[in-house]
């Protein structure tokens, strides 16, 4: 991807915005996906990026009883979502 940071930092900022659009917009799914997101260079296992997001989902995991990641494919790209306390949402 092209442009300043900033530039794909907003390009990452609007597919997942698509991406989540795809959802009724009352879904419960809502409330289970983590808020962070990240853009990394899977062509390049040293991007630092990577290092952000391991950071993340350990520390998320470490706090959560519940927890998978699911990936979306959306216009090109993939998505990894992490959703939280699925007994939950699926006794809803």
């Amino acid at each position: 991807m092209e442009g300043t940071d900033k530039e794909k930092e907003d390009i990452k900022d609007e597919y997942f915005k698509n991406a989540l659009m795809s959802f009724d917009r009352d879904s419960p799914i809502f409330k289970y996906i983590h808020a962070k997101t990240f853009l990394v260079n899977n062509l390049s296992p040293t991007d630092p990026d990577f290092v952000e997001m391991r950071k993340e989902i350990k520390c998320f995991a470490e706090n959560q009883e519940y927890w998978v990641q699911i990936s979306i494919q959306f216009d090109g790209f993939i998505w990894n979502i992490l959703l939280t306390n699925l007994e939950m949402m699926e006794s809803n």
